[in-house]
């Protein structure tokens, strides 16, 4: 049965419900239920071979089975179209997104298991169930896993992407050692020597006192866990947990009076608000910390790119700066090109050169931010108010136009600094080629959730 187009308009139409609407709110919903009951019946009614050709929709089918009737019922329909033919590697991804939606980490991680195995233990598969168990917070049984696919990959032919994947995956996970393992099995390559000099990095056994502060909603403890047993792996020794402003706790008026227009409001929503206000505190922090002249604010989606002697290393090279970008959204490496190991600083509106249209910002997931640096942006808020989302007012604030703009972000760069009451002293900011950390979700972020108003 091919999709025709009113059915592919309901299914898109699907899609952006399930991804704007909370759980509780759709579960509630009778007319909603009603409206694709019989667009997901006939979906999941067609031949394995339809099914396939659009399986684009598959997860938003899955998703409103897990929505209506919970996740059992979606992960058995699922595991039937495993049964009937239907790709291991399609039922696996599918099973994972939908988990993810509802935030059942973990039984998720056994219904991945259960599809592994069924799939004669695919090496692709193998990666997603890895990455569930760290999204479940089960680091020992993640740990347990990837011994075994290591043993597996010992002995048959996995091929380098696979690898290479999982090289990264136990990175971030703080299991560097495995970690080195799994990149001695690729084949010798620039991608290779790369990852193994980020690997030794995370090993090197030194270690830095630099306060970090994690910005982590109170109910995210599983956030929590992951990302502070990383650093501490990583050798990060000063790590603090931020509780994060609760999107669902904000009352409207607070959000109107907040925001500098009525373009921001439509434009953040509560979910966004209450990540600004999150950084907002954080600012004060560091502001009033006389104890250390720099702090590093990290929201608990960013995990250690490198080991604790790069950031330090960092923090000698930038003396001259109020912000730095230590992530890997404005870092050389963002775009996928070829990166030579070492430190070297970029410039931030050069690097806004180089994105391409549908990138829309910098990531507020890791940054330095010195005393006065902070000073500056808490000045600098209460004056202007919140106009944009937080990554993007920062680099508003802290970035300087040095040439005529070439794209859309820089355009945007330049409308938002005319909207402005910029200091004569201005923040300097720069940015990294090899990036400190990078964002790693391992499901929903718990800063900005699903919905508007979460």
């Amino acid at each position: 049965m091919l999709m025709d187009r009113d059915q592919a308009h309901n299914f898109e139409s699907l899609e952006r419900e399930i991804s704007t609407r909370s759980i509780e709110s759709l579960a509630s919903d009778t007319e909603f239920a009603g409206r694709f009951a019989s667009t997901v019946s006939n979906y999941f009614g067609q031949s394995v071979q339809d099914l396939f050709a659009a399986r684009r929709y598959l997860t938003v089918a899955a998703k409103y089975v897990a929505v209506m009737h919970g996740n059992v019922a979606a992960q058995g329909l699922l595991l039937e179209q495993l049964d009937r033919g239907l790709s291991g590697d399609v039922v696996a991804i599918t099973s994972l997104q939908v988990s993810r939606r509802l935030k059942d980490y973990d039984r998720g991680s056994e219904y991945l298991r259960e599809i592994y195995y069924r799939s004669s233990k695919s090496p692709y598969i193998g990666y997603f169930l890895g990455e569930s168990l760290v999204s479940s917070g089960d680091l020992v049984g993640f740990r347990r896993f990837a011994l075994s696919v290591l043993e597996d990959a010992s002995t048959k032919k996995f091929g380098d992407r696979e690898v290479l994947r999982w090289a990264n995956l136990l990175a971030d996970a703080g299991e560097a050692s495995i970690a080195l393992e799994f990149a001695g099995l690729a084949t010798a390559s620039e991608e290779t020597v790369f990852l193994r000099e980020r690997i030794n990095s995370l090993l090197s056994g030194a270690h830095s006192a630099v306060p970090i502060r994690i910005i982590n909603l109170l109910h995210e403890d599983r956030k929590w866990r992951i990302g502070s047993s990383s650093l501490t792996r990583a050798g990060y020794k000063n790590v603090q947990r931020h509780i994060a402003v609760a999107g669902s706790a904000l009352p409207d008026a607070l959000v109107a009076g907040i925001i500098a227009s009525e373009v921001a409001t439509r434009l953040l929503g509560k979910g966004a608000t209450a990540c600004w206000l999150s950084h907002w505190s954080v600012w004060e922090e560091i502001a009033d910390d006389s104890s250390s002249g720099v702090g590093l604010v990290l929201e608990d989606d960013a995990l250690p790119f490198t080991g604790a002697e790069y950031l330090d290393r960092i923090i000698e090279a930038t003396t001259d700066f109020d912000l730095v970008w230590v992530n890997d959204r404005m870092s050389s490496i963002a775009h996928g090109e070829h990166v030579t190991w070492g430190l070297s600083l970029l410039d931030p509106w050069e690097q806004l050169r180089s994105w391409p249209g549908s990138r829309q910002g910098w990531g507020a997931d890791a940054y330095l931010l010195t005393r006065q640096g902070a000073q500056k942006l808490l000045a600098m808020a209460e004056q202007d108010g919140i106009q944009n989302h937080v990554d993007g007012q920062v680099g508003a604030f802290s970035t300087a136009i040095r040439s005529e703009p070439l794209n859309g972000i820089q355009r945007r760069i330049e409308t938002m600094q005319r909207g402005m009451s910029l200091p004569a002293e201005r923040m300097k900011a720069t940015s990294v080629n090899v990036p400190a950390f990078r964002a790693r979700p391992f499901g929903v972020s718990s800063t900005v959730t699903v919905g508007r108003d979460s």
